[in-house]
């Protein structure tokens, strides 16, 4: 797994992607870039009317013109709080809705990946990114192009007004932006450069965080509460000194622009009092132009800053679009089947699978007929687990073809090869709410009846009733308050509450006794008479009885059979079965290919 790596150029263009998430809202988008221009155009008024009242109200003594620029005064303060009324619903209704949007694209395009592209991410790569890098997207097109638009907008009104006043100030005037610019461009590539390597730091705090408080009980078991806050204190002081980093070059950045304003500031009003002392130009010209000039400095220091702020808010769009633009090899044909036809047979031709460039699964061919007790048996790594991926689509084959029935699976919707398999898993998960919610998590509309019989089938039914709000008991945070066994019984019952056609266990009884492991498989064969069972496990006691046993080496099946044919044929199963260590049988590799159980049994021999 690996953090987001920085582009060598994060572009604009990855920003401006996001527009488009904008488009089902143009008109109300419209309409707020309408407000704000109109907004825009009425305080460029102000200056003019001070300079009326200055050079005409008052030499004249004109009272009914005072009387008049008092009313559009009125009337432009009217406007601007209705103005800004409508402005601040329209862009919390756009804000909340592009970030709803945003989020659940992101969430809904993660939930297509396959389990080998998650590997490639810290886990809290994924869920800073839907959340503050999602909120950086937002500001970032909800209120850093906004603003230099509107800026930028007011910037070119006051000098075009500044110009016709009086040109000369003007150019004194712009002759301090090439500065600002300039600096703001330099320190800004600096800020961005710390911000990508920030955000990798804080999505990595993230899934620190989240591990720590997931196995805080393997932490205090281990009393390794000082070791995990060394790691944790390193993370956070890379943090503390990347914001030193950048709180340092923002305040060189800013006392540099405020040195640059206070210079212009000074030559601005010693050449307008200069150009009054000498007749050229009126105190009310001054004071209207004065006004003006200064207030360039608003919109010139808000565009310097939204530049700032847009060129590190692109990191958080050029991470977030590399997650978008991550294609899933999970591709979903038209659904040609439906669950109900689904009949349980499996079958695999020539399967290969590579991790890495590893070989996991090397041609692996099966076939288990509806209804089967089968088990997959073989060291850790060999490819167990990997075949159960396989089946449930959570990842793709590289060479080969599976077939459930006579479909390929490929052909069947994900919905409905999930309503046809169930699974317990070795890693059990379970979500805060009570039992009853998590039997029955989603299939809310399972009636009391079969969620008894299912609880009664993984015989968790006799310690349900015991607690003191039976069904209604409160699961705390992945079931700490259960016992290993019971949440094992739990987990049986929730995958066969909603009776599925493929039922896959794997080690799902390794923390029950003998005597209550075999009831609940006899029970669940009874329950489901027709259901497919395919079972991992190292107790020899669970898969002693099953129709057929699939042993894996290193990705390959080298023996199959029922139980007493393999320990006839005296190869890996008999060593295990008859309590020798695999290990010892397999120190030297098989030499060879394997091709048959006879070239099994002679590659052991030797």
């Amino acid at each position: 797994m690996h953090a987001f790596k920085q582009s060598k150029e994060i572009r604009l263009r990855d920003g401006l992607y996001f527009l488009k998430f904008l488009a089902p809202y143009c008109d109300k988008q419209i309409l707020s870039l309408l407000i704000i221009a109109l907004s825009t155009l009425l305080e460029l008024l102000n200056p003019i009317l001070t300079k009326v009242i200055i050079d005409d109200v008052f030499p004249s003594k004109d009272l009914s013109l005072l009387n008049l620029i008092i009313v559009i005064w009125a009337m432009i303060f009217i406007l601007n709080i209705n103005f800004k009324l409508v402005l601040e619903c329209l862009e919390a209704y756009l804000t909340l809705r592009l970030a709803f949007d945003l989020r659940n694209k992101l969430f809904q395009h993660c939930q297509t990946f396959s389990i080998t592209i998650y590997q490639k991410r810290l886990p809290g790569d994924y869920l800073y990114s839907c959340t503050k890098d999602i909120d950086s997207i937002v500001n970032f097109l909800r209120i850093t192009i906004p603003k230099i638009f509107s800026n930028t907008m007011y910037l070119c009104g006051l000098l075009c007004l500044t110009i016709w006043l009086n040109w000369k100030l003007t150019i004194i005037s712009v002759i301090a932006l090439p500065f600002v610019y300039f600096s703001t461009r330099y320190f800004s590539s600096k800020l961005q450069k710390l911000e990508a390597v920030k955000r990798n730091q804080e999505g990595e705090l993230t899934s620190s965080l989240q591990e720590r408080f997931n196995f805080f009980r393997t932490i205090r078991l281990f009393n390794a509460h000082k070791f995990e806050s060394i790691k944790l204190i390193k993370i956070m002081k890379n943090l503390f000194y990347l914001g030193m980093d950048s709180a340092r070059i923002n305040a060189i950045c800013k006392t540099i622009q405020g040195s640059i304003h206070t210079a212009w500031a000074l030559t601005v009003t010693w050449y307008g009092w200069y150009e009054v002392i000498k007749g050229n130009l009126s105190i009310g010209e001054l004071i209207a132009v004065s006004m003006y000039l200064f207030q360039l400095h608003t919109p010139v220091n808000v565009v310097s800053n939204m530049y700032q702020q847009a060129k590190i808010q692109l990191v958080a769009c050029g991470k977030v679009l590399s997650i978008i633009r991550e294609k899933s090899t999970m591709i979903e044909k038209a659904n040609l089947v439906r669950a109900q036809e689904i009949k349980g047979k499996i079958r695999f031709e020539s399967v290969s699978f590579k991790y890495d460039r590893e070989a996991i699964l090397e041609n692996v061919s099966f076939c288990i007929q509806p209804g089967d007790k089968i088990a997959l048996v073989g060291l850790s790594g060999s490819g167990k687990t990997t075949i159960i991926n396989l089946l449930l689509r959570l990842i793709e084959p590289d060479e080969g073809e599976i077939f459930i029935g006579d479909t390929n699976i490929k052909e069947i919707s994900f919905n409905e090869l999930a309503k046809a398999f169930r699974v317990v898993p070795q890693e059990l998960q379970f979500f805060t709410g009570s039992i009853r919610e998590n039997i029955k998590y989603n299939y809310a509309e399972a009636s009391e009846e079969e969620l008894i019989s299912a609880a009664r089938v993984a015989c968790a039914l006799g310690f349900i009733k015991r607690l003191p709000n039976g069904f209604d008991t409160i699961v705390s945070y992945d079931g700490i308050n259960l016992s290993a066994g019971q949440r094992q019984r739990i987990a049986i019952a929730r995958a066969i509450i909603k009776k599925p056609r493929i039922l896959i266990l794997d080690e799902a009884t390794s923390a029950l006794d003998l005597k209550i492991e075999k009831k609940i498989i006899k029970n669940i064969k009874t329950f489901l008479p027709d259901v497919t069972l395919i079972i991992i496990s190292h107790r020899l006691s669970t898969i002693i009885d099953c129709d057929k046993i699939f042993i894996l080496y290193q990705g390959k099946i080298i023996e199959q059979g029922k139980h007493e044919e393999l320990i006839k044929n005296n190869g890996l199963y008999k060593s295990l079965f008859d309590g020798r260590s695999w290990s010892s049988n397999l120190t030297k590799k098989p030499k060879g290919k394997i091709s048959s159980l006879k070239d099994t049994n002679k590659a052991l021999a030797s």
